[in-house]
């Protein structure tokens, strides 16, 4: 996998490699209890945590993924990059407390905005490609 050499995404998953790490020698599936890392979000129990402990951790969040997405970007997988730039969106959209219909009124208002700045002989022609829903 390509972000497999991420420097974030290795720093993780050496994290969680000591963490899951067996307590003694011999190998055993005995595991030592200690503090999870930071970013590790499989069992975070962010309803517990308090509000500026979960907007640090979101913030350190947003901070590997956005590095992520430039890590595939300069890999040309441009495809991945645009998925990981939707969990970003939503990721922004919480800390901010943005609802979809807040974004979706903010899209249609830029949409309305571009089609104004149109030259008028742009919009003569109809669009080759259309999106359907």
């Amino acid at each position: 996998m390509l972000l497999d050499n991420c420097p974030k995404v290795l720093d993780h998953q050496q994290e969680m490699d000591a963490y899951h790490k067996p307590a003694n020698s011999c190998g055993e599936a005995m595991k030592r209890k200690r503090e999870p890392p930071w970013l590790d979000l499989r069992a975070s129990g962010v309803d517990d945590m308090p509000v500026a402990s979960t907007e640090e951790r979101l913030l350190a969040l947003l901070a590997t993924l956005e590095e992520c997405q430039t890590f595939l970007v300069d890999r040309a997988n441009a495809e991945t990059a645009r998925l990981l730039s939707l969990a970003i969106l939503e990721l922004r959209m919480e800390l901010h407390k943005v609802t979809d219909s807040e974004l979706k009124a903010l899209c249609d208002m830029v949409a309305s905005e571009r089609q104004l700045q149109e030259p008028a002989t742009a919009r003569r022609f109809p669009p080759y490609l259309k999106l359907v829903k």
